[in-house]
């Protein structure tokens, strides 16, 4: 548990997806109250850290975890892999990663051919971004990234959801910068996986407070509807079945091949541990 969470602001907050203040507890774990919304079943962190809190919490960035080349050395393989997945689907333009951190996916993609912009809280990420690698970064949340709307043919927010407080105006201002024709790309813990049931609270999602709400497909359905999104069913739907307990072994085999094949690891099918979802303009 982060000490500088403890020391931290918080606030009370309500459903992020319905703004229902009525909710189910689940559990508390080092201070942090952990609910379930009674109206859309929406799993969240209650008391979370202020607005301003929040910044300060994220400012040092990866430096908060781990060195900029440990942290480089980990993630570069996961972020080829998700820059192919994006390929599969979408021809290179331009892309936005929202949350970049020291800014490798983009460098990754931008190696790749792609035109890439990047956007995150942290001062001390942003700076490594810009003085190791030259990118073309904003400090800032999705609302820094560019005035200009439809900007962007890809957006994509690897591991973020989780961390922001206001996940309907995000992808809202999302819906705004992307190309009618354009996808925005999200991966995030799936809340109902079997994993997660398995380890309750001592699920790495639950971790040390930087995660404040956590997602199920049927939740994130109710976000992508409530941005003006919806699933693009001929890209996302591929790599995940929806909890359909009839499917048969030959179609189930068949998606566990094309979620290694798209993300280059193996998942429980049924109730992946990560949710991968790729959505379009309604």
């Amino acid at each position: 548990m982060s000490e500088l969470w403890k020391q931290l602001p918080k606030e009370l907050t309500a459903c992020a997806l319905c703004g229902t203040t009525r909710y189910k507890p689940l559990f508390e774990k080092d201070g942090r109250e952990f609910a379930r919304c009674v109206g859309c079943g929406l799993v969240y962190l209650r008391n979370r850290l202020t607005a301003d809190a929040h910044k300060a919490f994220y400012a040092p960035g990866v430096a908060r975890w781990t060195t900029h080349e440990e942290y480089e050395a980990e993630k570069y393989d996961h972020f080829v892999k998700l820059a192919g997945a994006v390929e599969r689907i979408m021809p290179r333009g331009r892309l936005l990663d929202v949350g970049c951190g020291i800014g490798l996916f983009i460098k990754i993609a931008g190696d790749r051919g792609w035109s890439v912009h990047g956007c995150d809280i942290s001062p001390a990420d942003i700076e490594y971004a810009r003085k190791h690698w030259h990118l073309d970064v904003s400090l800032g949340d999705i609302r820094q990234a560019s005035p200009l709307a439809e900007s962007f043919d890809v957006i994509t927010m690897w591991d973020f959801l989780e961390h922001v407080h206001d996940p309907v105006a995000c992808l809202q201002e999302a819906h705004r910068l992307m190309r009618p024709a354009g996808r925005i790309f999200m991966l995030t813990g799936n809340v109902e996986s079997e994993q997660a049931q398995r380890e309750g609270k001592n699920w790495a999602f639950f971790g040390d407070g930087s995660h404040v709400v956590f997602y199920s497909l049927n939740t994130m359905r109710r976000l992508l509807a409530l941005a003006g999104l919806s699933e693009d069913r001929a890209a996302g739907q591929k790599y995940y079945a929806d909890g359909q307990p009839n499917l048969g072994r030959r179609v189930v085999n068949a998606l566990k091949r094309l979620a290694l094949r798209y993300l280059g690891r193996n998942t429980d099918i049924s109730t992946p541990t990560d949710l991968f979802v790729v959505a379009k303009k309604e």
